[in-house]
């Protein structure tokens, strides 16, 4: 599963299934369901293992990982919460409820719920990663580097930690290092989807095309991996071929997307490329048919112009919410 070879994981577990259809097995081909954006299925099979084992930590923290990636975030953060009650023991539901709350714009209560776990479980360096995507996300760049190396210096060959420290030489301009990152841990791992990402991204940034087409994989998108590639192929369409192609290659691929941060990114990047053109009616049109799915900062570009009335009334929503501001397009490339 961690290699994301998802075909061969299920053969393994469909031969253990016919010796003992357990919660571990169970567990397992929910697992990939989820992979596989597969979100109702997951959850089904979560709740079977739950109806016999109501306090399994797996399949509380799947389930709720279930949820979150569906985008149902108040029913994912609730659920998070039920598994830190009945697991207090385990750090899971902590690093997952303080995933949603990042989801949820949120930060504050996301980085106070990282020291609570790091003071709670202070092996579990999960939290102290996530202190530092907080100060990524609030463009701590400086911060977030410093942290990220007292986490090296303490845990050398941690792959996600170096991921994403070189995300955030990115982020800070330092290139060179952050290609050099990216391909030290690709060297040692070749399949590491999240250097992998980050090292196509780096490439868009640069400008470097072909070297960054290279990179994708081909096929048609199943799991969240692929859809995140398809993105970073969109950026390459638009700068080689044009923002029509690009375009019409999202629109033939967003409503089949079932991971809904993911699908978020893509209206998030159709509107902007339509923008770019000009288009502001086409734009405002997948704003207004998905608002929920078009994060602000594109929202009320789109909006501003012709539909002054709806812009002002969104911007009131954001101004009601926790008074922390919105993460914006950032997110739609490198590690996230």
């Amino acid at each position: 599963m961690d290699l994301g070879h998802f075909r061969e994981a299920m053969t393994v577990l469909g031969s253990a299934s016919l010796r003992s259809e357990n919660a571990v097995v169970k567990s397992g081909r929910a697992r990939i369901f989820r992979f596989n954006g597969q979100f109702d299925a997951a959850i089904l099979l979560y709740e079977s293992v739950l109806e016999e084992f109501p306090n399994d930590p797996f399949a509380l923290c799947g389930r709720a990982a279930a949820l979150r990636a569906k985008g149902l975030k108040t029913e994912a953060l609730a659920a998070y919460g039920e598994a830190a009650q009945r697991c207090p023991f385990t750090a899971e539901p902590l690093i997952g409820k303080a995933a949603v709350l990042r989801d949820l714009d949120r930060l504050s209560e996301a980085a106070a719920l990282y020291d609570q776990g790091a003071q709670q479980f202070p092996n579990e360096r999960a939290f102290a990663v996530g202190r530092a995507i907080i100060l990524q996300d609030q463009g701590r760049y400086h911060e977030a580097l410093a942290l990220l190396d007292q986490l090296i210096a303490r845990f050398p060959f941690d792959i996600r930690i170096r991921t994403r420290r070189a995300a955030v030489l990115t982020r800070l301009g330092a290139y060179p290092e952050a290609m050099s990152a990216f391909d030290a841990i690709l060297h040692e791992h070749p399949s590491e989807s999240g250097a992998l990402l980050g090292k196509v991204a780096l490439h868009i940034k640069l400008q470097e095309f072909a070297q960054a087409d290279h990179l994708l994989p081909r096929g048609n998108p199943r799991t969240r991996f692929d859809w995140r590639c398809l993105l970073l192929r969109a950026f390459v369409i638009h700068r080689q071929n044009g923002s029509n192609f690009a375009v019409r290659y999202l629109r033939e691929h967003v409503s089949s997307c079932p991971f809904f941060a993911e699908r978020c990114r893509v209206r998030d990047l159709l509107v902007s490329f339509q923008l770019g053109q000009h288009k502001k009616i086409e734009a405002r049109r997948i704003v207004e048919t998905n608002p929920d799915e078009v994060s602000n900062v594109v929202a009320l570009h789109a909006l501003a112009d012709h539909r002054p009335g709806k812009a002002r009334e969104r911007l009131a929503l954001i101004r009601e919410r926790a008074g922390e501001p919105e993460r914006g397009n950032g997110r739609v490339i490198g590690v996230s």
